[in-house]
């Protein structure tokens, strides 16, 4: 959902869970009211270690931080062995 318009859409549709996609804290606390349990909540987009407190608010079930993939950095291994 990046929109609240989306939301009542889905839940008519049959959604039980709803992804709130970049979302400020504001517009998510907006969203879950909206919600009102009828559906369980993700939060996620622009979550980050240093900012994931705002988004652990009641109503919220799941946070997704794609941080933890985009942002890893890479190492280079391989897997030549040598037989002496």
């Amino acid at each position: 959902m990046k929109n609240p318009n989306e939301i009542d859409e889905a839940i008519k549709a049959g959604a039980d869970i709803l992804l709130l996609d970049n979302m400020d804290r504001k517009a998510v606390e907006s969203a879950i009211e909206q919600i009102g349990g009828r559906a369980l909540i993700e939060v996620s987009g622009g979550v980050k270690p240093d900012n994931i407190k705002d988004y652990a608010i009641a109503g919220v079930n799941f946070i997704s931080m794609g941080y933890l993939t985009h942002s890893a950095r890479s190492m280079d291994i391989n897997m030549k062995i040598e037989i002496p």
